[in-house]
């Protein structure tokens, strides 16, 4: 409840008198706050901040931590975060500091953060890092290699072995 004077300032009653808003008077920050990766951690473990992280096989939880530089009302900086590759879209994180991720599948992917300020000028540019999970041993195409060598081996061996025994019968 509320009215709007001749001049556009808005007058609202409270319990200790009226409260007076001059909507000319409030500023618009034009400026979208740069965005930062602050901290990364994998299995609940404190990782260097790098341009590219690598995860063993084993590892199974990534966690990042992000802001937006703000002066202005920093609490009201909202993000938005998506992880290419993945299949997934951008995921609207709010005020939300920290991304979560657990079980990735081995692969290549890029984080990337975009934040806005309180006024809703997005910083598109925003932050990024790359993600390397790494598959395990038996997922990589050395490992098909030398099993398939093995198993031409084995099937050579049982091969002539089975020719040996013919030729003594004989």
């Amino acid at each position: 409840a509320g009215i709007e004077a001749a001049d556009g300032r808005l007058w609202f009653p409270t319990q200790k008198g009226v409260a007076v808003v001059n909507p000319k008077a409030v500023s618009f920050n034009p400026q979208p706050p740069p965005v930062v990766i602050e901290s990364l951690s994998v299995d609940a473990k404190t990782v260097e901040n790098t341009s590219v992280l690598t995860i063993q096989p084993e590892q199974i939880y990534v966690e990042i931590h992000y802001s937006g530089l703000s002066f202005i009302q920093p609490e009201l900086v909202r993000f938005k975060y998506r992880l290419e590759n993945s299949g997934g879209g951008w995921i609207d994180a709010g005020t939300r500091r920290t991304a979560y991720f657990s079980h990735l599948p081995p692969g290549k992917y890029v984080f990337r953060v975009i934040a806005a300020n309180r006024d809703g000028v997005w910083n598109e540019q925003g932050a990024s890092l790359e993600i390397i999970v790494l598959p395990p041993f038996y997922r990589t195409w050395w490992f098909w290699i030398l099993a398939s060598v093995a198993v031409a081996l084995v099937i050579s061996l049982i091969y002539r072995r089975r020719i040996n025994l013919l030729k003594q019968a004989h």
